[in-house]
């Protein structure tokens, strides 16, 4: 892979100020970051990679020290595992790494709520795009049906259907995958257990007879199977990992090879259908049934909380730990508040944006407001936050404060989400449904609220310090 001599720089600086390779424990990317899990933070020096051109912040969160590049990231993560010779899963070579990127070491000083967003931002994150643009192809399905423009039961809509229904239908086995790399086990060994999970006699579709194993019954989740879920593989793969390291060491090489996966993946089938897939499942709706519970007993004021808060809980990745109640809540009860809640987020960093580029006199704001206005309009909100809006403290303050804004709006006016596709104009398709069209329509009037709400307060009560940071 040709890297540039732009990226080659810029890698070199990073490595530099996260300590070098030896200082590694693991790295994996999201839509706009780098994330770095070291070994020794004395190393580590968040300033100096603030100050480098080409990262438009840096912070330690959740466990990780956190690079971001905004959309450039793929391009500069494929620099620095070359020029920091990592290999292809970003962790360091054999010869210097006693850790890999699948089972680093715990960090001593980690609480167990940043490993758990760790652990859920590495299994996520590679999907995100694919999962924004899939729902973003059913939104577009479902418009067209509803408008007389396509057939619900012609071809042309069933077999795009099945495209953008497919990766939801089938997650427990791509979660597997990635589930696999985070906890350490065999790849292929999480993606049998995923598909096992989702095999057609087990599903409630099915005639065949699948209440009993070993004469124990099956508890099916509320669905009646487990496509579409989350949690229940996820527990079940790493389960699978743990099993798996205590008894290699106990088979006799000879049969090692077979016996092992035949051990892991049967008893961990086994116990996902008899235990682990109900408690993981239970516990789940638990969750969403409470988040529910508080959205109904008072949706203005819960959604007034978590649209406010949404750019601080961006800030620590948490946007991942709360995907799995979202996915949730859409598959138990086909729609979910919380999505409409958070949807004023982009808007208000775009107004902003547009405040600041107006009023500023300084040359560098004015030039990044640009490439940061333009990802938050489609969906991409870090670049805006993290290089313009967050280093302002008041410009973030009146941004919270709009988000949270337009989640009273859609609170109001009844929207709910019925599908991800994504934030910004991309994502208005998410509160479109056959039986609610006026959805979208209130999404496109808050959203548009929330961007001159927050224009309006950047451009006239900011100081001009406030503005050119």
């Amino acid at each position: 892979m040709e890297i540039s001599s732009r990226d080659e720089i810029l890698a070199k600086a990073i490595l530099e100020h996260v300590g070098g390779t030896d200082n590694i424990r693991s790295l994996t990317h999201c839509m706009t970051r780098l994330r770095f899990i070291i070994k020794d933070d004395s190393k580590v020096s968040l300033e100096e990679l603030k100050k480098l051109d080409g990262v438009l912040s840096a912070l330690y969160s959740s466990g990780q020290y956190m690079v971001i590049i905004g959309n450039r990231v793929l391009d500069v993560y494929n620099a620095v595992c070359s020029v920091g010779g990592l290999g292809g899963s970003a962790s360091p070579s054999a010869e210097n790494a006693p850790h890999s990127e699948a089972a680093p070491a715990p960090h001593e000083h980690h609480t167990l709520f940043s490993r758990f967003v760790s652990m859920v931002t590495d299994i996520f994150a590679p999907y995100i795009s694919v999962i924004a643009g899939l729902g973003l192809l059913k939104g577009i399905l479902i418009l067209l049906s509803t408008f007389g423009l396509l057939s619900e039961s012609g071809s042309t809509y069933q077999v795009l259907y099945a495209l953008s229904d497919g990766f939801f239908y089938y997650m427990p086995i791509l979660l597997a995958y990635t589930a696999s790399l985070k906890f350490g086990l065999p790849a292929v060994e999480g993606l049998v257990i995923g598909a096992g999970i989702v095999y057609p006699t087990l599903l409630k579709a099915s005639a065949a007879a699948h209440g009993t194993l070993f004469g124990l019954p099956l508890i099916m989740p509320p669905s009646g199977d487990y496509t579409v879920s989350v949690i229940p593989v996820l527990c079940a793969v790493a389960f699978a990992a743990w099993l798996e390291k205590r008894i290699k060491d106990h088979i006799p090489e000879l049969v090692r090879p077979y016996a092992v996966p035949l051990i892991t993946c049967t008893a961990t089938f086994s116990l996902t259908l008899l235990i682990i897939g109900p408690v993981a499942t239970e516990l789940t709706n638990l969750l969403s049934m409470a988040l529910n519970w508080l959205a109904g007993l008072n949706g203005v004021l819960y959604s007034a909380i978590v649209g406010g808060t949404w750019e601080m809980a961006l800030i620590a990745s948490l946007q991942y730990a709360v995907l799995p109640i979202v996915m949730t809540n859409l598959t138990n009860f086909g729609a979910d508040p919380t999505l409409a809640a958070i949807y004023g987020c982009n808007f208000a960093q775009v107004g902003a944006i547009l405040a600041i580029r107006l009023r500023t006199k300084n040359d560098k704001t004015r030039r990044m407001c640009a490439p940061t206005l333009l990802p938050a309009l489609v969906g991409i909100i870090e670049p805006a936050l993290f290089g313009m809006t967050l280093p302002r403290k008041k410009v973030f303050l009146i941004t919270c404060l709009c988000s949270g804004a337009v989640g009273v709006g859609m609170s109001l006016s009844k929207v709910v989400a019925y599908r991800i596709t994504g934030f910004g104009i991309v994502g208005y398709a998410t509160f479109f449904s056959s039986t609610q069209k006026s959805g979208m329509l209130w999404a496109v009037i808050w959203s548009l609220f929330g961007m001159a709400l927050s224009f309006a307060l950047v451009f006239f009560t900011c100081r001009q310090k406030d503005i050119d940071g």
